[in-house]
């Protein structure tokens, strides 16, 4: 009895899972967003590479003296408060720094398009490219900004592309640069005047930092060794979708998030702009120049610096201040929030203590558990 007993649960459990896989085969497919908008991939389309396509931008780097470090800031053409609130906290301490050149990165926008063409004429610091404006176009944007610096700062040394919502520190900023890991790649290239187009092999040094703390499952000897993003967001609710028709494949490439900001050394932007432009359209910025371009064409490693956070996961409240004196950049404040972290950054409160290294630790620990166990479920 009991063998006939629990012949019928197998059965019943057989019958069961039958049933489930029937149904979730037999499911009706949700229905895609329409992307018919995007009439073709082909990146040269957009950027028109031997084209002039900027409308409005500040003066080119000093061809006198090397530019050390161009802060590019992506804004959106509402954004108006955001710009007037860097100009005057951490983007105007960068631009005491000398060799420093402060730029805003932004497309076109028809409701805001008077109103931008007078703020880039007053102010002299924005980049204002031929494309449409969107969340969705972040990736043209991106490319834009390598057309504008392959032409006009061929010689900087570092390019730090940041948001217009993300709290840097200038001070952390120039520090990391200072002791950042330099890479070597050899490259093809053609001598200048030679007529037959042959390629020489020549070494390319290099750097490219930034973090991605929800991604990175090992960091090993400070370099990201291992990503686990190995689930695409379908979700066409989600701002984070990506179209199976855009990209089919199921895991990116190992990449640094564009949230928090990354550095990247002016060597790499005739490389980058390159790939870019035979890399077919997709709409994650961050993966596409970092991860498809960096990454897995050109065989990049991605420096992590753990000062570079991807959400704002401190308070901002007064009692956090040392927590945002000792990291390079936040994502996610407010122009209000970014004014308040600004004052508590210059004010001169001590952040050595013992109980702060303490906290900070345990914060670690903390977010070092979360991300193991979490990856490991």
């Amino acid at each position: 009895k009991r063998i006939r007993y629990s012949q019928k649960i197998i059965r019943l459990v057989l019958l069961a899972a039958t049933v489930i896989l029937l149904l979730y085969f037999l499911r009706t497919p949700e229905k895609l967003p329409d992307i018919s908008w995007l009439s073709t991939k082909n990146m040269t389309v957009f950027l028109r590479p031997e084209e002039r396509t900027v409308i409005r931008e500040p003066s080119s780097c000093s061809v006198s003296s090397d530019t050390s470090l161009l802060v590019a800031v992506f804004s959106a053409p509402g954004h108006t408060l955001a710009r007037t609130t860097i100009r005057r906290t951490w983007g105007k301490k960068m631009t005491e720094y000398s060799g420093v050149k402060l730029v805003f990165m932004l497309g076109q926008d028809s409701v805001h398009h008077n109103t931008l063409l007078l703020e880039a004429d007053d102010n002299h610091d924005m980049i204002i490219e031929d494309f449409h404006d969107t969340y969705l176009n972040l990736t043209l944007k991106t490319t834009f900004l390598l057309k504008w610096v392959r032409d006009n700062c061929t010689r900087v040394k570092y390019v730090f592309k940041v948001d217009d919502d993300v709290f840097v520190n200038p001070d952390r900023l120039w520090s990391s640069l200072k002791t950042s890991p330099f890479y070597s790649l050899t490259v093809l290239s053609e001598t200048p005047g030679n007529r037959e187009r042959e390629q020489i092999p020549r070494q390319v040094t290099y750097s490219f930092i930034g973090i991605d703390e929800h991604l990175a499952l090992q960091v090993k000897a400070g370099v990201v060794s291992k990503f686990s993003f190995t689930c695409i967001d379908r979700d066409p609710e989600s701002k984070y979708f990506v179209h199976p028709n855009i990209y089919p494949n199921t895991s990116f490439p190992p990449f640094i998030t564009g949230a928090s900001g990354y550095v990247f050394t002016g060597s790499l932007v005739p490389l980058l702009f390159s790939c870019a432009l035979r890399t077919p359209f997709m709409n994650m910025e961050d993966v596409f120049l970092t991860g498809l371009c960096g990454s897995q064409q050109l065989n990049l490693r991605l420096s992590h610096n753990s000062e570079f956070i991807w959400r704002q996961q401190i308070p901002v409240i007064r009692s956090h201040s040392c927590f945002y004196k000792n990291l390079i950049t936040v994502h996610g404040l407010s122009p209000k929030q970014l004014e308040e972290v600004w004052s508590w950054n210059k004010d001169s409160e001590p952040c050595n203590s013992m109980l702060f290294f303490l906290l900070t630790y345990i914060c670690r620990l903390i977010e070092w558990s979360v991300e193991f166990w979490g990856g490991s479920l």
